[in-house]
């Protein structure tokens, strides 16, 4: 009836990331910013963008410690500079020491701003600046560079060595990501009663909120469904275990000694199945 116990550090909240911002009266400003978000915004966007707003008003506090209100910050003295600057700043988590960021984190941290001051000036808060201080030009290109597809071949080895897995629930994982298109995390996340029958239509999976922050139904085809029913006939009777989002008591499809599986084991699938197809490049190496 105990559920196990979460490892790992409890992670700093937003408001305690803005309780961090030297500047007094900006301080306030952020604080409340950060309270607004949080009624319409999940966590995660709330934390990534309360942790930018510290990169930027503690360049700031570094820089130019005359700034003491949000209406004082300029484009030319202010802006331009932590531009230039932020694109190789160090890096400040705890793996630190002579790291700087990529243009993914840059690009992120400057969204997150450009946010912060258009929120601020549309909701008509009188600390806002008086002039526009980001542009969509600011913020930095990154690589989208879009996977290439399997030729038929190789799927065909791929979902052969994948199907002949002796870790049941790996195999299962796989297979239903592969005829659903779904994310890792919301594979993970099925509960037992994901799937439905609609007379005439056939059965469907009901795949929960995940990335995109929606629900939608994906049909299955005969062989899926096998799969599925074969994993839940070996699952056997689980134990409930809080959602990660809600806290909730939730029946996970995906269940073993009353733990769930993490990605790692399904992703460490997947490469034993390319060894075990003999799947390697030019090179000789295993395809990733």
């Amino acid at each position: 009836t105990t559920p196990p116990r979460q490892s790992g550090p409890v992670a700093v909240g937003p408001l305690v990331h803005a309780a961090g911002v030297r500047q007094p009266l900006i301080r306030t400003e952020v604080l409340r910013y950060v309270q607004t978000m949080t009624t319409t915004l999940r966590p995660y966007t709330v934390a990534g963008r309360t942790k930018a707003l510290r990169v930027f008003f503690d360049y700031l506090a570094d820089h130019h410690p005359e700034v003491t209100r949000l209406e004082e910050i300029e484009r030319t003295r202010h802006i331009e500079p932590y531009l230039a600057w932020a694109r190789t700043r160090p890096w400040r988590g705890k793996n630190r020491e002579r790291r700087t960021i990529g243009v993914v984190a840059f690009h992120q941290d400057v969204v997150d701003l450009r946010c912060f001051f258009e929120d601020i000036a549309g909701w008509g808060w009188p600390s806002a600046p008086p002039r526009r201080l980001l542009f969509y030009a600011d913020i930095p290109r990154i690589p989208d560079a879009l996977p290439r597809a399997l030729t038929p071949d190789v799927d065909q080895a791929l979902t052969t060595a994948v199907a002949n897995l002796d870790d049941a629930l790996v195999r299962t994982g796989l297979l239903l990501l592969r005829a659903t298109g779904m994310r890792i995390g919301e594979l993970l996340d099925l509960e037992l009663d994901c799937l439905l029958d609609f007379a005439g239509h056939g059965t469907w999976l009901r795949v929960p909120v995940g990335k995109l922050n929606s629900e939608r139904m994906v049909p299955l085809d005969p062989d899926t469904v096998q799969v599925i029913d074969a994993w839940i006939a070996q699952r056997g009777r689980q134990r409930a275990l809080p959602h990660p989002r809600d806290g909730r008591l939730t029946e996970f499809l995906f269940l073993e000694h009353g733990r769930r599986p993490t990605s790692f084991r399904l992703r460490k699938g997947l490469l034993d199945a390319a060894a075990v197809a003999g799947l390697r490049g030019r090179d000789g190496q295993l395809l990733h």
